[in-house]
């Protein structure tokens, strides 16, 4: 089944149906609240918009002096505290180099104080949508896409950064220039900074069937919320729906606080990979694995046994 190619970053791409018009600086009257003239002055030519969505507006540009394109999101806040956190985190997430995460280049701040990512330009169809195209993955290949997610996941814990959102429709599905396979982690627009051991809380926000229990009850968020939202993505991918899909929001709220992980009939799941998801799905976040490490050794383990000849190295 044909699935739809789309240009995208930080989750926010618009599905193209056709080619893109030839290269045009974009007309005033398109510009929503990003602000071409400003960034012309930075050596960004705005040339068409990718979509909008709730953390921001994504447009694909030309950086002038190195003649590449690049995507260019203007980071939504109408809050100068908001918008100095967000500053203050991109630059964070600009200093990681991972093949698994979207590679930040520059972080602008117009004299309005709002602040823009510029990003590489990624091309390729995120999980979700491969997965209403295709059906759902097959749990080998599902688990060695998740295994670079989570190496690249490490690395954003290492900078002390919680992404807030994993789910498939963030993780793109693309090819690098070797013609290989990969995953790449988007979309850091609910992104913050942790300190080890402290109790972080935030607004309710996040996708509600991919949002861990203490994100729900307590708005805490942390690297273990993370695990969760990673070990649902996985499940979702391999039988094709989220596990505690309800019909009410409160319905799937409740069941992502009460209800066990349940063991998917209609598709095939190995028992043991059922099982690391269950752990790293229980409620309690101290009972899940010590961190997004141990997870994605567990998971490799896992992969390795599958094989005769195992040549697979996490």
């Amino acid at each position: 089944m044909r699935s739809h190619r789309r240009d995208t970053l930080l989750g926010l791409g618009a599905t193209r149906e056709q080619p893109a018009a030839p290269e045009q600086p974009a007309a005033p009257k398109e510009i929503a609240w990003v602000d071409a003239e400003r960034l012309l002055v930075r050596g960004y030519r705005l040339l068409d918009r990718l979509g909008v969505g709730g953390t921001g507006e994504v447009w694909r540009a030309r950086h002038l002096g190195l003649d590449r394109l690049v995507a260019i999101k203007r980071m939504r806040s109408d809050h100068p505290e908001s918008n100095d956190r967000l500053v203050r985190e991109a630059r964070s997430i600009a200093r990681i180099r991972h093949p698994a995460i979207v590679q930040v280049h520059d972080v602008i701040v117009d004299d309005r104080g709002a602040p823009y990512l510029v990003m590489e330009l990624l091309e390729g169809d995120d999980l979700a949508r491969r997965v209403a195209a295709d059906g759902p993955l097959d749990q080998d290949r599902a688990v060695r896409l998740l295994l670079g997610v989570l190496s690249g996941l490490e690395a954003v814990h290492r900078h002390g950064i919680v992404h807030g959102d994993i789910k498939p429709e963030n993780i793109l599905l693309s090819i690098d220039d070797t013609g290989v396979e990969k995953a790449v982690l988007l979309d850091f627009g609910l992104s913050h900074a942790f300190e080890p051991g402290a109790q972080h809380t935030a607004t309710l926000a996040g996708t509600p069937h991919f949002m861990a229990p203490e994100q729900i009850v307590e708005g805490a968020v942390g690297p273990a919320s993370d695990q969760w939202s990673a070990c649902v993505s996985i499940y979702s991918l391999v039988v094709g729906r989220p596990p505690f899909a309800r019909e009410s929001l409160p319905a799937l709220f409740d069941a992502i606080r009460t209800a066990a992980l349940p063991y998917p009939r209609d598709v095939e799941m190995d028992a043991r990979l059922f099982a690391i998801l269950a752990r790293g799905t229980r409620k309690v976040p101290d009972e899940r694995y010590p961190n997004v490490h141990e997870l994605r050794m567990t998971l490799a383990a896992w992969l390795r046994s599958r094989r005769p000849n195992p040549r697979f190295d996490p």
